[in-house]
């Protein structure tokens, strides 16, 4: 986990500075590395709940972002103060067509759950498009995916799912099985990972409409694909933003090494060392240090790992920085309900 922010919002955003957009307790907030503690964009925005970027024509270079808590669509130069632009009733997702494309010249938006889905002009105009129930739209990255509009479906029981939608307005399913189909983006092999904030659980997707279990994450919002990085990252919406390095759930190339030792080293070490383990699931690994009295000096990010061999780093400082004293520390990981803790000795 990078972040315990309450993450007030069902889209995770990534800029043209490649960075990170999402709405927290604190209003709209900028994240660009893993360390980065994140820099509040606006903190006048109540609940944020789309975020689409434009990169000029007649919709200028500007961040939009849809306020759930208002009903309004703000419009910023990157992350900065924003003004209203358009409004909307209980807005959800919000995004761009390709440029050029048949959806035309136009930012779409809907109205979460029960619809419909928007047109709004580069003025503000908003016209109804499509009566369709959905809280989240996107459009394809090109390749077999194509660049049409995708966008989710809420059916109960279990009837929810990912459809394609033409520039048309002509409704086809990609895929169905979900109880409350959240977010999603394409990431790992081009593929598609989408979210059941009804379930906790993150879902790998073929062009076919395959659907394959990737991971598990209570509150699982959206995920927002980070290329440069090869990474995806999570937003839960009970809390916390998560990163996924590696592109597989179910093992690694060679199939996962089981023979590896949970050891520390080097062990004694100076000062850096590693917690080796092994995943036996697929889900969030987190790891603390204690001292010899069992009280934390540190909190390691959790991170998501597929099943195999890992290793954490620790720099041998404490949550404030500073170097441990000489000593002995217990390194503790928490995997899929197992806690598992390595004794390391620190020497100067």
């Amino acid at each position: 986990m990078l972040s315990d922010d309450f993450a007030k919002q069902v889209e995770l955003g990534v800029g043209p500075d490649t960075c990170l957009y999402y709405g927290s307790g604190e209003g709209l907030k900028k994240r660009c590395a893993p360390g980065d503690t994140g820099t509040i964009c606006d903190a006048t925005l109540t609940f944020p709940v789309g975020i689409a970027f434009s990169t000029g024509g007649s919709f200028g270079t500007y961040m939009y972002v849809a306020d759930y808590g208002f009903g309004d669509i703000h419009r910023s130069v990157g992350c900065s103060a924003s003004s209203i632009f358009a409004t909307v009733v209980s807005p959800g997702s919000i995004a761009f067509p390709p440029s050029g494309s048949a959806y035309g010249d136009y930012l779409y938006a809907c109205e979460a759950f029960s619809g419909p889905i928007y047109r709004v002009s580069s003025t503000g105009v908003v016209t109804t498009w499509l009566a369709f129930p959905t809280t989240y739209l996107k459009f394809g990255p090109g390749g077999a995916w194509g660049t049409g509009m995708y966008a989710t479906e809420a059916s109960p029981p279990a009837g929810g799912g990912i459809r394609r939608i033409t520039s048309a307005g002509a409704v086809s399913t990609l895929m169905n099985g979900f109880y409350i189909p959240e977010g999603f983006d394409w990431g790992f092999d081009g593929d598609m990972f989408a979210t059941d904030a009804g379930t906790g659980q993150i879902f790998r997707v073929k062009v076919d409409g395959t659907t394959t279990l990737f991971a598990t994450l209570a509150g699982a919002a959206d995920v927002a694909w980070r290329p440069g990085e090869k990474a995806l990252y999570v937003v839960s919406n009970q809390g916390g933003l998560y990163r996924i390095g590696g592109g597989s759930a179910t093992g690694v190339e060679g199939g996962p090494e089981t023979h590896a030792r949970f050891a520390v080293s080097p062990n004694p070490s100076r000062g850096t060392c590693a917690l080796n383990f092994v995943q036996q699931a697929p889900g969030i690994a987190r790891v603390s240090v204690a001292d010899a009295q069992g009280r934390r000096v540190r909190r390691l990010p959790e991170s998501w790992r597929p099943i195999g061999a890992h290793s954490i780093p620790w720099d041998g400082r404490d949550d404030a920085g500073v170097a441990v004293r000489p000593g002995a520390y217990f390194m503790r990981v928490v995997t899929d309900g197992t806690t598992q803790s390595a004794r390391v000795s620190i020497v100067r």
